[in-house]
């Protein structure tokens, strides 16, 4: 895979650059996969809060904003502030009434999260204050959930399995990134787009490994 990405035409051609890189496919393979994450994370806060306990991750549906007793989830949305803060939309927003904490879940690819660590210091700092106050005080925590062309960083994700007691959306969100990293590679295939039989291999042997790891939904 020498040549360059048929998207964009500026960056070398490789599997990591098409599953998470290439800037042409933001609103199209990224973005469906970043959706389908959101919805595996969504549906363990449903399950883990008891507002859901059955369902299954193909019939459930993620609402904006779900709010019981115990917990407030929403998804997309911008946070109320008293003043006017950029990129203040986190992937998801867990407020347990409970412990009084406050959960901003944001999804990333592993080079945009490095690239932008000072920029997320300064984020933190002045969402964790506006939401503070606007939430009664209550104690805010940012979770960056980091998505591989191979699965999840581990290194980095952990914290938000270890906080919600359960490793298995771990895996199937993992699953969820694989499989749709494996049909863009599929579709670029079709396409002309050579992917080196390593690379496939890999791939299919990550998928099958955490597939294996999942008990049955």
């Amino acid at each position: 895979m020498g040549s360059l990405c048929s998207h964009c035409k500026k960056c070398k051609k490789t599997v990591d650059h098409l599953a998470t890189q290439c800037g042409k496919m933001l609103n199209s393979d990224y973005l469906r996969r970043h959706n389908e994450v959101v919805k595996c994370i969504h549906l363990h806060l449903c399950r883990t809060y008891g507002i859901k306990r059955g369902s299954k991750l193909k019939t459930h549906s993620v609402q904006s904003i779900l709010s019981t007793q115990n917990v407030e989830i929403r998804v997309d949305m911008s946070i109320m502030t008293e003043t006017k803060v950029q990129s203040n939309k986190p992937d998801i927003f867990v407020y347990d009434k409970t412990k009084q904490e406050i959960t901003l879940m944001k999804l990333a690819s592993r080079h945009k999260i490095a690239s932008n660590k000072s920029k997320s210091r300064n984020f933190v700092n002045m969402i964790c204050s506006q939401t503070n106050f606007r939430y009664f005080m209550a104690k805010v925590k940012i979770i960056p959930v980091v998505l591989t062309w191979d699965g999840v960083v581990r290194d980095i994700s952990k914290t938000i399995w270890t906080n919600y007691r359960s490793k298995k959306p771990k895996n199937l969100y993992s699953i969820v990134v694989l499989k749709r990293t494996l049909e863009s590679m599929v579709v670029e295939h079709r396409h002309g787009v050579r992917v080196s039989t390593e690379e496939y291999a890999s791939a299919v042997t990550s998928l099958q490994k955490w597939h294996a790891a999942v008990t049955r939904r």
